[in-house]
């Protein structure tokens, strides 16, 4: 789901170079995330569908249904579902507050809950919209985060890559951007807790320690 920023930053003009670009911190998490999941997956702030090819390679996944504020990047999370065939996918361009969805088995939100404008209201849909005993994985940009850092290190590997620069340029203007939601990880365990969710991991090392993980069951 997209937040309102004050700088009007375009989502739909950072698909392109999100889709592109996948460094290895972000290729860490996602594997982790997909051998995590099972049954019937509902993914909350889905972009691209990074997650896709790994959950395409867990037997135990049933179906994947992502949702998203940006039409582009519902279109290449669509693109991306299509190339995959053990999985069956779904994708909903829709504001999540705003849209039905069906029970699931389990939710994830991936480096998308930093820009919900409300995210007490969409961790509560969430639940809602959970299996009893479902499982909720949860991973977000921290306090801690060191952006310019993570892309130095990602750059000697993509600096000829015709969406480099994008990308680069638009991760910082999302770091610079006064309504970025940052948070703890203490601070995100506290938040999913208030919600009755019963915290099973949590893991603060993704990202050198920029990006926090807590799985929780409903």
């Amino acid at each position: 789901m997209s937040i309102v920023l004050e700088n009007k930053f375009e989502w739909e003009d950072y698909a392109q170079s999100f889709h592109s670009i996948m460094p290895a911190v972000m290729v860490q998490l996602n594997q982790f995330i997909a051998n995590e999941l099972y049954g019937d997956i509902i993914d909350y702030g889905c972009g691209a569908g990074k997650l896709i090819p790994y959950l395409n390679e867990n037997a135990s996944v049933t179906s994947y249904t992502g949702i998203d504020f940006s039409k582009e990047m519902i279109e290449l999370a669509n693109s991306v579902g299509n190339c995959h065939s053990n999985l069956t996918t779904q994708f909903v361009h829709s504001d999540i507050m705003l849209t039905a969805l069906p029970a699931s088995d389990c939710a994830v939100s991936v480096n998308s809950f930093y820009s919900w404008p409300k995210p007490n209201d969409i961790i509560d849909k969430i639940y809602q919209d959970l299996k009893p005993g479902g499982v909720f994985i949860l991973a977000t940009l921290l306090k801690s985060i060191d952006m310019v850092k993570l892309l130095e290190e990602a750059e000697p590997e993509f600096i000829n890559h015709d969406y480099w620069q994008t990308f680069k340029s638009h991760n910082l203007k999302i770091m610079d951007n006064p309504g970025i939601n940052l948070v703890t990880i203490t601070e995100l365990c506290d938040l999913l807790e208030r919600f009755d969710f019963n915290i099973l991991s949590v893991d603060a090392s993704f990202y050198d320690g920029g990006v926090g993980l807590v799985k929780v069951r409903k």
